[in-house]
């Protein structure tokens, strides 16, 4: 995933245009609230439920919520939860009921592009992020080429650089989703979870305008937040959760098992209540537990072998399965005849599609873009300049698959 190229494109106009971005799922919008310091710092009470079992355990009271969020994205960016606890309370409060149903697209003739947003720690899940992109994901494309939809796997091992800032990796993650949400409208989401919960932002690495723009909890980790941010405020219909049987932890050599778990009580603590919140959120058939064993070392690779991750295994029946049922439901293809216009428009979108696709960053540039679209006109036009090579055409085809989306959804002046 990427651009045409790392060349740089330059954007001539005359406006002076703001580029900060605001892109929103599906009623989550944050409405302005002057906080006062008594309220920055308030402490919501916690609900819970004793759930029966061999081992008694608790959950957030997910199936009494408000059809509207009891606090906005800028009121629970303000907040300071102490433990995890008191992070997924506040979760609860930006949260909405479950009860939205997916609308089926209506007459879709023309190529639609699908977008598979792949959320999980990176280390402990190389094996299984390495089956979904050389086996699974490649049955689910040719799949989605028989109902004209181009899939696209979000996976962000090779979409952040290295030398990002805190701010620019937090940005591609959760902007990402964003991208599910603009061109798909619920995000189409798969969650891995285990025992890690990975890197825990502080509130010096989330810059104040990204922590209110999506309703930061400062203390959950970035594989938390793109839970809350691509599934759980809206109950994400679209959403899919594994999670690893605690078996697996047994098998594994104990030189290697740091890799895999969290070495203090407090961190496994945490991340048993994300599964626990996780199953009170969402139905069974949309949390599946699967089962597999370590299986030595891949001494050129230096990865971890996994068994129990084959074509008939849970884990790829899951995906498999769970992916082409909301897929074929959200977008059923329309099989009669075409005229002359409608090949060559469908011909335009496969050519739009292909070069958007290839776009990954490059925000200030596409902001600038959108500012211009939507602002009132000026007469004056804008030109995107580059040298050969630049990703013009990926810029342009990324900018019009936005611009595309939001006069669907009446989101231009």
């Amino acid at each position: 995933m990427g651009c045409a190229s790392g060349k740089n494109l330059q954007v001539v106009n005359n406006n002076n245009l703001p580029t900060e971005r605001n892109n929103r799922p599906p009623s989550t919008t944050a409405t302005d609230v002057q906080l006062t310091p008594v309220s920055q710092q308030r402490r919501r009470s916690i609900k819970v439920r004793k759930i029966s079992g061999t081992i008694d355990t608790f959950t957030v009271l997910w199936s009494e919520l408000p059809p509207q969020p009891e606090l906005s994205l800028l009121e629970v960016s303000e907040l300071k939860p102490t433990n995890p606890m008191e992070c997924w309370d506040c979760v609860r409060a930006t949260s909405v009921t479950g009860d939205s149903e997916v609308k089926p697209a209506t007459k879709r003739r023309g190529w639609k592009t699908i977008r598979l947003f792949v959320s999980s720690t990176f280390k402990d899940f190389h094996a299984e992020r390495e089956v979904l992109v050389k086996q699974v994901f490649p049955e689910l494309r040719i799949w989605c080429e028989k109902l004209k939809l181009h899939l696209i796997e979000c996976d962000l091992r090779w979409g952040v650089p290295k030398e990002a800032t805190s701010e620019q990796t937090l940005r591609i993650c959760l902007g990402e989703i964003d991208r599910c949400y603009e061109d798909n409208h619920w995000p189409f989401f798969l969650n891995l979870s285990s025992h890690r919960s990975g890197w825990i932002p502080d509130k010096s690495d989330v810059p104040l305008h990204l922590a209110q723009e999506y309703g930061w909890i400062f203390g959950t980790s970035i594989t938390e937040m793109e839970i809350i941010h691509g599934a759980f405020r809206q109950a994400n219909p679209n959403a899919l959760f594994l999670i690893r049987d605690p078996a697996f932890l047994s098998t594994l050599p104990d030189e290697i098992k740091e890799s895999f778990a969290e070495s203090s009580a407090e961190a496994t603590n945490k991340m048993e209540i994300l599964k626990k919140c996780i199953k009170g959120r969402f139905p069974e058939s949309r949390v599946v537990s699967y089962n597999c064993q370590y299986n030595g070392i891949d001494a050129a690779a230096n990865t971890v072998r996994v068994k129990g991750l084959e074509a008939d295994s849970i884990f790829v029946q899951s995906v498999l399965e769970f992916f082409k049922t909301r897929i074929s439901h959200q977008y059923p293809l329309d099989n009669s005849s075409m005229d002359q216009l409608e090949v060559i428009r469908e011909a335009h979108e496969a050519f739009l599609n292909s070069r958007s696709s290839t776009v990954l960053g490059r925000d200030e540039i596409l902001d600038s873009i959108q500012d211009f679209v939507c602002s009132p006109g000026s007469g004056v036009p804008m030109v995107i300049v580059g040298v050969a090579g630049a990703g013009k055409s990926a810029i342009i085809a990324r900018s019009a698959a936005t611009t595309v989306n939001k006069a669907q959804n009446y989101d231009i002046p």
